[in-house]
């Protein structure tokens, strides 16, 4: 695609009378390609950088868990089930009392 492109830009930019090319024209071109690839490079590596530091979180994130230890405690987890029951019992009431709701309605 590059080739193509030049090809076309090259004659575009030929004279047609003398059969020579025109030096500006060829100098911006070669500028604007070759900011364009600078650009490109920099925002590849913006995401590289961003990638690495995503890494390095998701990487700090595994060491702490295995650190602290990821079982619960057998009093957390009795903790949570008491938690879960009252949950279970709100939801049930709140089920009984729309469909009440539903039969007056």
């Amino acid at each position: 695609k590059e080739a193509f492109d030049f090809g076309r830009f090259l004659s575009a930019a030929e004279n047609g009378r003398t059969g020579k090319y025109d030096a500006e024209k060829l100098m911006k071109y070669m500028d604007d390609k070759f900011k364009a690839k600078e650009a490109h490079t920099d925002k590849l590596h913006l995401k590289n950088v961003s990638y690495k530091t995503q890494i390095m979180k998701a990487e700090n994130q595994i060491k702490h868990k295995d650190e602290m230890g990821d079982d619960l405690k057998f009093i957390d987890f009795h903790q949570l089930q008491i938690e879960n029951k009252k949950h279970v019992k709100d939801i049930d009431e709140r089920n009984k009392k729309l469909l009440a709701l539903k039969l007056n309605s």
